[in-house]
């Protein structure tokens, strides 16, 4: 097969900078004449290591060599081709096919995590293969192989896992699904095991302050979800799961091509934990007993003229049963009240939409609409207690991309509507604290944003302001800006700065606080919701990737530091064992963060993975001062080891060392019921070997292989309605060595 390059065009008009650099759009031709762009065509100068990729749009800005002049294009698939560069201006590259090929045979090796070279924001994409590394049943056990991200139970009864990032909870991450907001609310932690890891293609995670564009509540960071699409891929895809605690799960993913025009997907979860565990002997269930069926049917629209469309809708219904071993779960809390039990159930069902018209005359104009509708019910028991919330939200973001004279200045602007409401329930039925209390708000926050993106030969730089307004709040100004700068093709700085702003949902997103007999204290003077002001933050970041040889192969080295300090935050307060309580900062808190990570091969099909990250955070308490945040590590050092056979071997060897962690106070205790000042230092280690055919994989897996656990779960466990009952103060793993089986079967599309 040979292809040709049968179109060069110079388009008018000589872009600033262009002596410095070269921009340009790669299409190919269609059968019927129409010309689409090429995402992801590499183009290099000839005899060098300086290129870049096409983006979605065909459009590439490539700095100029001062050795060469001609200019290699390929695509996969298709022969290579080069042309001699006379003149800087903006370039139009047609690729047209003149046979076909019959059969195409690639071979390449890239890592499973990888950070975007083009985007200005550093952002690292975790790809299938990445995440292939471990079982990961849903999206909190989907960062076992990351070290920016730390995974850990809320608390020792309701089996919820909860991530942080920069040394801050989940809830300071803005957690999206293919840019629609996803997880908030009544879902901000338990959201977590709602996103079945089978049905992720990839997760792009940004540390620190994201793009105006997505809204302004990120503050620690931003991760993007990417689901299964419905016209690419496998056709099927089906992958169960057993360990030995208990736990069954099936996920089956397929899609169908209705027609030239419309394609659609459905992906269906199911889970089941039906065994008690009860291995330290405390008298608490290890894990909680439950099941989820989860189901999500998605169709895409496009028409090859420029009119895209997707629709999607997706159920849930999942519930967990927790606590003492001899709770009977089909009995009312009423007929056991010696016995304590646990009970989460949650609905939930979402409808969203997008539409989107790329020009088709000028690639690099588009307008889109995305829109997307949640309605949520959570009931829950934890021993005495109550709660029960209901979330609807709708929201909705227009957004316009366009160029200012030419490519080098794109700029995106639009507007958003935000509209929540939320009803909640808090029923505190023990006779020392005995409570009855009702919760509702309604939020509208309509906003609007400019986003404009500068280009050049060696930096890039993208500077956004948003505007909106909170119905209960107020005025929000979000100012944010992003900037990188190469020195060399292998060596990049980035920088990011900006400010970010949310609003607490309190009993949601502290669950394991309520599993205790802790007095909830509520210290607000806001006329609306909680009585609590909005939370609001400056993050600053600064990153520096340096790529390399290492024996001949590609390595990587980032370096990322990050400071956040919060003019206002809704402080968490565990100090005193007796209370949980929640009030405003008074003083100061900040969060410094910095991390160093070494990507390299030193053999082939063999991946190393070595970090470290250390953490200061501090917040000022009302009793206590300025205090390190509890229950988080300073010191981490993680090591991820992948080799890879010929014969589709797979071996993933993970081990983490966790340093010491500072505990609340338990000195008004008795000493019996003690907890020490700080946890001790830990290991962790998982592992995983699973063999691939060309439709099957199976795998065998190790979680905690040491065994290493923390010896006292739950305070107080034998007296669970005693004011020193506490299953809150989780600094350690609380699961036996655990041992998981698997497998997966495909059907891929036949490459003509």
């Amino acid at each position: 097969m040979r292809f040709m390059l049968v179109v060069v065009l110079l388009l008018g008009g000589t872009a600033a900078g262009a002596q410095d650099s070269l921009r340009g759009f790669v299409f190919e031709e269609t059968a019927t004449g129409r010309l689409k762009p090429l995402m992801a065509a590499n183009i290099v100068w000839l005899g060098t290591t300086l290129g870049t990729s096409a983006d979605e749009n065909g459009y590439f800005a490539l700095p100029a060599h001062a050795s060469t002049r001609q200019l290699l294009i390929s695509y996969i698939g298709r022969q290579p081709d080069t042309l001699f560069i006379r003149s800087f201006a903006t370039v139009k590259v047609v690729l047209k096919s003149d046979a076909r090929i019959s059969t195409v045979e690639v071979q390449a090796e890239r890592a499973g995590t990888f950070v975007s070279s083009l985007n200005p924001i550093k952002t690292q994409i975790m790809t299938e293969k990445e995440l292939f590394k471990a079982a990961c049943c849903n999206l909190s056990e989907s960062f076992e192989t990351n070290p920016a991200v730390d995974v850990s139970y809320t608390d020792a009864v309701t089996g919820v896992k909860q991530i942080q990032m920069l040394g801050l909870s989940g809830n300071y991450i803005q957690m999206q699904h293919e840019n629609l907001p996803d997880i908030r609310g009544l879902a901000a932690n338990y959201g977590l095991t709602f996103v079945p890891g089978s049905w992720i293609e990839s997760i792009q995670v940004t540390r620190g302050i994201g793009s105006v564009v997505n809204g302004y509540e990120s503050i620690a960071g931003q991760i993007n979800l990417e689901l299964k699409k419905s016209d690419q891929g496998d056709f099927y895809f089906i992958n169960g799961y057993q360990n030995q605690m208990g736990r069954s799960e099936l996920n089956w993913y397929s899609r169908h091509q209705v027609n030239r025009r419309w394609s659609t997907a459905m992906l269906a979860h199911g889970n089941i934990t039906s065994v008690k565990n009860d291995v330290n002997r405390d008298g608490f269930l290890d894990l909680p007993l439950g099941s989820q069926l989860n189901v999500h049917n998605r169709w895409k629209y496009d028409d090859a003229k420029g009119v895209s469309a997707q629709l999607g809708v997706a159920v849930l219904t999942d519930e967990r049963l927790g606590g003492q071993v001899a709770f009977e779960s089909g009995r009312a809390p009423e007929l056991q009240p010696q016995l304590y039990g646990s009970r989460m159930q949650v609905n939930r069902a979402e409808v969203y939409g997008k539409l989107g018209y790329v020009f088709p005359q000028e690639r690099y104009r588009s307008l889109g609409l995305m829109a997307n509708a949640v309605q949520q019910r959570m009931t829950a028991f934890f021993g005495d207690r109550n709660y029960s919330g209901r979330q609807q939200s709708l929201y909705s973001n227009l957004i316009y991309q366009n160029i200012l004279g030419n490519t080098s200045r794109k700029y995106r602007a639009g507007l958003s509507l935000m509209a929540e409401q939320y009803d909640e329930q808090f029923v505190d039925r023990a006779p020392a604290r005995a409570s009855d209390r009702t919760y509702a708000r309604t939020e509208v926050v309509p906003g609007a944003f400019y986003e404009l993106t500068l280009s050049q030969a060696r930096y890039q730089i993208v500077g956004g302001v948003r505007a909106d307004y909170h119905n209960l709040y107020g005025g929000l100004f979000t100012p944010r800006l992003h900037g990188k700068y190469d020195f060399t093709d292998k060596t990049a700085l980035r920088l990011a700065l900006g400010r970010g702003y949310r609003v607490a949902n309190v009993f949601a997103e502290n669950m394991g606080g309520l599993v205790s007999s802790r007095e909830v204290v509520i210290q607000g003077t806001h006329p609306s919701g909680f009585g609590l002001e909005m939370e609001r933050a400056w993050n600053a970041g600064l990153s520096l990737t340096h790529n390399f040889k290492f024996r001949y192969r590609e390595a990587s080295v980032n370096l990322d530091i990050h400071h956040t300090t919060f003019d206002n935050q809704v402080v968490v307060d565990y100090e005193d064992p007796r209370k949980l309580l929640f009030y405003n900062l008074q003083g100061r808190s900040y969060s410094n963060s910095a991390q160093v990570e070494v990507l390299l091969q030193p053999a082939r099909r063999f991946d190393v993975k070595l970090a470290y990250r250390y953490l200061d955070v501090k917040t000022a308490y009302n009793q206590g001062g300025l205090l390190t945040r509890p229950l988080v590590a300073r010191d981490r050092v993680f090591l991820n080891l992948a080799y890879a056979t010929r014969s589709k071997w797979s071996f993933d060897y993970t081990v983490q060392w966790i340093g010491t962690k500072r505990l609340p106070g338990t000195l008004q205790n008795p000493v019996e019921f003690r907890f020490p000042e700080r946890s001790p230092s830990y290991f962790m280690m998982n592992g995983q070997v699973s063999k691939a055919w060309k439709r099957y994989d199976f795998y065998v897996g190790i979680e905690n292989m040491a065994d290493f656990r923390q010896a006292q779960l739950v305070n107080a466990a034998e007296q669970p309605f005693s004011p020193f009952f506490d299953a809150s103060m989780v600094w350690g793993p609380g699961i036996e060595r655990m041992v998981y089986v698997g497998f997966r079967f495909r059907i891929q599309p036949v490459v003509e």
